[in-house]
């Protein structure tokens, strides 16, 4: 069309509209419910995994070996980058492992230290 005018149609509804307000509030009340059905789905069938046994979780980086030697590497002073390019784990992995066993917690799963013998 040459020489004439393009005319927009009048926008109805939108987020800069107050017409748009209404319709876009009920859609995210809805994504939301539904968002926190599944989320209560999901955490049902992990409970029924886990008394199966089917749920274990995800497999330790190190085994029990290597893990024992890590520590013991760490506390005779090895800079911490250097242990985790040398077990192909990162910096913060190592870091999980030398606080599950200095700072008294609980040992990572699978993870086996011998205690030294008091006499």
């Amino acid at each position: 069309m040459r020489g004439g005018v393009l005319q927009r149609e009048p926008r109805l509804h939108g987020r800069g509209l107050p017409r748009g307000q209404p319709p876009l509030s009920v859609m995210g009340a809805f994504a939301e419910f539904e968002h926190s059905l599944f989320r209560e789905r999901q955490k049902e069938g992990i409970a029924l995994a886990k008394q199966r046994g089917a749920y274990k979780g995800r497999k330790k980086t190190l085994t029990p070996e290597p893990a024992a030697e890590l520590i013991q590497r760490a506390g005779s002073g090895v800079p911490k980058t250097l242990l985790a390019r040398d077990y192909g784990i990162s910096r913060e992995t190592v870091y999980q492992y030398l606080r599950h066993t200095k700072l008294g917690v609980r040992p990572l799963p699978g993870l086996l230290l011998q205690q030294p013998k008091r006499q």
